[in-house]
């Protein structure tokens, strides 16, 4: 199991992120500040919605 850090108060472009990998056994091991790989403000929007057909079928019905 997977966990990130560091997106309690919201989503930036690029930002730092720990990710916390969980084994069977109970084992944790953190790998600090990783990059968060969205790139533009759309991939933010897309990341929001659940990714991009939730986002697309959320404006074909008259959402954001």
């Amino acid at each position: 199991m997977f966990d990130l850090s560091g997106l309690e108060q919201g989503i930036q472009l690029r930002q730092a992120v720990t990710l916390t990998a969980r084994s069977p056994d109970g084992r944790n091991r953190q790998l600090p500040l990783l990059l968060l790989r969205i790139d533009t403000p759309v991939e933010v929007e897309y990341y929001r919605h659940g990714g991009i057909l939730p986002k697309c079928v959320a404006a074909a019905a008259g959402g954001q």
